[in-house]
């Protein structure tokens, strides 16, 4: 039956005229996993409340209540980076699991995707490199995160939670602004 199948996708991939990337899965707590989808899957409409953000001294967030929040940090001085969070309302209290992407204005690949989730009761730290400009970095489409536990669970592929914040604030811009305000210092 195996040899059968392997037959068919080796045939298959003998006539596909592009490329194919295999696609590699980041295991995530279940509140990780349904944070994210919860982010990903929310409106962009206007009218919703955790589409108008709330600014609190040097942090703006927008806030799906009892689901996630999303953390913009504005800092004075660059060399502390910049950071941009999504994090889980729904383990919040036990247990902070976030998605993180930082932009370092002095290194080789300009951002870095953190990810910080509890799993069995043990932190797990993953993470990859993406480059600026914001366009879907091609690292990014070969990465996805997922939970077997999570009922009707799909791959969510980290374009995706990425696109979702530039929807919400513009990393071009964002970045941009960073590197001027480097320069000048």
């Amino acid at each position: 039956m195996v040899l059968g199948v392997v037959q068919i996708v080796s045939e298959i991939m003998s006539v596909l005229r592009k490329r194919v990337e295999t696609l590699k899965i980041m295991e995530t707590s279940e509140a990780l996993y349904r944070t994210l989808r919860s982010f990903v899957e929310s409106s962009n409409k206007d009218s919703y409340l955790w589409n108008k953000g709330i600014k609190l001294d040097s942090k703006i967030m927008f806030v799906k209540p009892g689901k996630w929040v999303l953390e913009v940090m504005l800092y004075d001085k660059v060399e502390l980076g910049a950071k941009v969070e999504v994090v889980s309302l729904k383990s919040y209290i036990d247990n902070r699991v976030e998605l993180s992407l930082y932009f370092k204005v002095d290194s080789s690949y300009l951002a870095h995707v953190s990810v910080f989730d509890i799993m069995d009761n043990v932190s797990v730290l993953g993470g990859f490199d993406v480059y600026m400009p914001y366009n879907g970095f091609e690292n990014v489409y070969k990465l996805a995160f997922y939970n077997a536990n999570v009922p009707y669970a799909y791959p969510i592929v980290a374009v995706y939670v990425l696109d979702k914040i530039n929807k919400f604030i513009d990393l071009d811009k964002y970045y941009t602004m960073l590197l001027e305000r480097a320069n000048k210092e």
